[in-house]
């Protein structure tokens, strides 16, 4: 319990009181994206005690409105609960999520219906109505976004990103697909300003966490878990087939390239995967020594093992197989615009030399061939 929590859940002090304490805590730089034994934080306690001049100074202070407790509850969640109208209605203003549920898979729609609070009832339909309202909108503005990146797709480096200046291409703009999905949407900014790539963000372990700036242990156990669940994800043939598949059907080269493109990107991704294995083989090699032969860790790693070789089989398949595909679109193909460059003083000079030398050879063997047939003629 820190003296910010119990300034917040102080309900019987005088208001102006407390908010003078907590802003005080404040500007010393108190701790308040922290919770206590249950897991309640500070604007937690201040919603339950209705101090809704302190939920205001804690919202305009950035405060993570989003964490939750031991039982998954948010804020919103326990405003709810405490017939808060008030304080609910500057929570989903703020941004705080309503689609969300806790550990007993309830969702504060469910909390509000069992405590039928006609107040809270009133506050959810009205953002309910708001977020349908603003629904075409923001279809509206994503089908702009697209329109506008299709528009920027005016060369081939377009499909191929990084490898305009022959390095890795480094897919960035794939991390914040991933933090949504790890729930982890506040943490977008954070890597946005990083600019790190794509495979130092599937190899990303705590100390490297803390140094990004990601501060609180709960977003770091989302990542952690996150990023595990994906290197452990299941691949299909489909996801991988491309220009393989369809060898005697006609494509475009913007349907070439997007493909390929693809395949690069599958192929950065389980170079990363792999990568992620070997370390955490590594580190588990000291156990492995105390290990019996039969025994069932030793099992389940041969089995692995044997999977392990089996994919990297198929994949060294699929990469020979594309590679000869590429090799044949590369023949087939003419150099792109925007690589055909003017040649150089030495350039020309070097083969205007070869067009002379070559000249001169042909007309040397041009010489002794007629010499030669000369004197078969005589003879």
């Amino acid at each position: 319990m820190t003296p910010v929590m119990m300034a917040c859940m102080n309900s019987t002090s005088n208001e102006a009181a407390a908010y003078n304490i907590v802003s005080n805590l404040i500007q010393n730089n108190c701790m308040l994206n922290i919770g206590d034994k249950y897991g309640v934080t500070p604007l937690m306690k201040a919603v339950i005690s209705g101090r809704q001049s302190i939920v205001e100074l804690l919202v305009d202070t950035n405060v993570n409105i989003e964490m939750r407790d031991r039982q998954g509850w948010t804020a919103v969640f326990w405003a709810i609960h405490h017939n808060r109208p008030s304080a609910l209605d500057l929570l989903l203003k703020k941004g705080a999520r309503l689609n969300i549920v806790d550990i007993a898979n309830r969702t504060p729609a469910k909390i509000a219906y069992s405590h039928d609070y006609l107040h809270i009832h009133a506050v959810i339909s009205a953002y309910e109505k708001t977020c349908e309202d603003d629904e075409e909108t923001i279809e509206e503005k994503e089908i702009n976004r697209q329109k506008g990146f299709l528009s920027k797709l005016s060369s081939w480096h377009d499909f191929y990103p990084g490898l305009r200046d022959e390095s890795k291409p480094k897919f960035a703009h794939e991390i914040s697909n991933l933090l949504y999905g790890m729930n982890c949407d506040r943490l977008r900014s954070v890597f946005d300003k990083l600019q790190i790539n794509l495979r130092d963000f599937l190899l990303m372990e705590e100390k490297e966490m803390i140094k990004y700036g990601v501060d609180l242990p709960f977003e770091r156990q989302r990542l952690k878990q996150g990023i595990r669940g994906f290197h452990l994800r299941s691949w299909k043939v489909n996801s991988v087939a491309g220009l393989q598949t369809r060898r005697g059907a006609p494509y475009s080269i913007v349907e070439c390239l997007s493909i390929l493109g693809s395949h690069l990107e599958q192929l950065y991704i389980l170079e990363s995967t792999l990568t992620y294995v070997l370390r955490d083989f590594n580190r588990i090699q000291s156990r492995l020594k105390f290990e019996a032969p039969d025994s069932p860790v030793m099992m389940k790693l041969q089995q692995a093992a044997g999977k392990m070789i089996c994919n990297i089989n198929s994949i060294r398949r699929e990469a020979n197989a594309m590679k000869k595909i590429h090799i044949k679109i590369s023949k087939d193909s003419l150099r792109p615009v925007d690589l055909i460059t003017e040649k150089t003083t030495k350039d020309v000079a070097v083969e205007l030399i070869t067009e002379l030398v070559v000249l001169s050879c042909i007309g040397l063997l041009v010489y002794n061939a007629r010499s030669l047939v000369t004197k078969i003629i005589v003879k």
